[in-house]
C-alpha cells in the first residue's frame, strides 16, 4: 500500500483500488482545454465557483481509464472536483459510476465528461456525457466510434470528469448532501463496459 501526500491531497492505494482521496486544495490553473466536434464550442461556465482540479493519472494508479479501480471524495458543499484526462485510442470503452458511500446514503450527485472543467450544462456537453442528478450517477463513453449511445470522446483530446454533491440540503432541482447528518463522500469508479 502507497500513500500520496500532495498539497492539500491525500490519496492511499493499494491493489487494485485507489481508495481514498481527501480534497482541501485550492483550484489550480490548468492547461487550456482544446475544443473538438460535439462538444461545447463556447466557454461553459462552472457549476460552482468553487472547484478542485486534478489529473486523473495522479489520483488512479493505472492511468485512464484505469479499469476496476475506485477513489472516494468528499467535495465540500457548493464545489465540483474535475479530474483532466486524454481519451485513448478508437475503440476503447467504459463506464464512470459515482456511487454514495455508505451506500443508501440521503445523496443525490452528478457526474459529466466536458471539455472544461466544472461544466455540467448538457447544452455544452456531447450527447450522453451528462449524468441525471441520482444517487448513482452512470455516464458510458467511447472514444473514436462515432453514432453510439455513449458519450463519444475524440481519441488524444484532453476532456475532464467533473462531479459534485452540490448544495448542503436537498430543496429543489439539483445534486445536495445534507452533511450534519451523512459523510458525503462519492467513491467514483471506471469500469469496463
Amino acid at each position: 500500500m502507497q500513500q500520496t501526500d500532495g498539497p492539500g491531497l491525500a490519496c492511499v492505494r493499494g491493489g487494485l483500488f485507489a481508495v481514498g482521496a481527501l480534497l482541501l486544495a485550492e483550484t489550480h490553473a490548468g492547461n487550456e482545454p482544446i475544443h473538438a466536434d460535439g462538444f461545447e464550442d463556447a466557454a461553459c461556465a462552472p457549476l460552482y465557483a468553487k472547484g478542485y482540479h486534478f489529473e486523473w493519472n495522479d489520483l488512479y494508479f493505472q492511468g485512464w481509464p484505469g479499469y476496476n479501480q475506485v477513489v472516494r471524495f468528499i467535495p465540500p458543499p457548493e464545489s465540483y472536483v474535475s479530474l483532466r484526462f486524454t481519451a485513448g485510442p478508437a475503440g476503447q470503452l467504459g463506464e464512470l459510476l459515482g456511487v454514495p458511500v455508505p451506500p443508501g446514503a440521503n445523496s443525490a450527485g452528478w457526474v459529466a465528461i466536458s471539455r472544461v472543467p466544472g461544466c455540467f450544462d448538457p447544452a455544452f456537453n456531447a450527447s450522453h456525457c451528462v449524468s441525471e442528478v441520482a444517487g448513482v450517477q452512470s455516464v458510458t463513453w467511447i472514444s473514436g466510434q462515432p453514432g453510439s449511445f455513449r458519450c463519444e470522446l475524440v481519441p488524444g483530446q484532453t476532456y475532464y470528469v467533473n462531479l459534485t454533491l452540490g448544495r448542503d440540503a436537498q430543496g429543489g432541482p439539483g445534486p445536495y448532501c445534507q452533511r450534519s447528518t451523512e459523510l458525503c463522500i462519492l467513491e467514483l469508479g471506471q469500469f469496463l463496459n
